[in-house]
């Protein structure tokens, strides 16, 4: 038993930190959680949330890449997933904006705020992307006139 929890707080930790090594690993402890008792809740989660977080960290990657049509795939498929997840919705609203789909960059915008009306794109973005991209993924939020929360 102390295996078990072992995986599912240590997987907590890492998913938490914000890098893909940390999502990697995460999905492999709570997968062994799962694999250890396969009725507990928690590991359940935690390999629903591996899942969420991989889809939007391939569709980041896709996205600053170069990518698109393969990161807004990649982002649609985590919304769907997991549509009351705010991380998938600033990546998919500049990937509109790219495209120059403005109406559909302003939804996602209006989505984000009403689901989660402090989040912080920054503060999230801040954890894995270089300064050159948060700073052109911020400016291309601030042309959809999104505000960062207390600013």
């Amino acid at each position: 038993m102390n295996g078990l929890w072992a995986c599912v707080h240590r997987g907590f930790l890492r998913i938490t930190d914000g890098t893909w090594d940390g999502v990697l690993e995460s999905g492999a402890l709570f997968q062994r959680a799962a694999e250890l008792d396969p009725n507990l809740p928690h590991a359940s989660a935690g390999c629903a949330i591996f899942e969420i977080l991989k889809l939007t960290f391939l569709g980041c990657a896709q996205l600053a890449a170069g990518r698109v049509d393969d990161s807004m795939l990649s982002l649609e498929q985590s919304r769907r997933v997991a549509p009351d997840q705010p991380h998938s919705y600033p990546l998919l609203a500049v990937g509109h904006v790219i495209r120059d789909e403005m109406d559909a960059a302003h939804e996602r915008i209006a989505k984000l705020r009403e689901i989660s009306p402090h989040y912080s794109p920054r503060a999230h973005a801040r954890r894995f992307a270089p300064p050159e991209t948060l700073e052109g993924y911020m400016a291309t939020l601030a042309v959809l006139g999104w505000q960062e929360p207390g600013e």
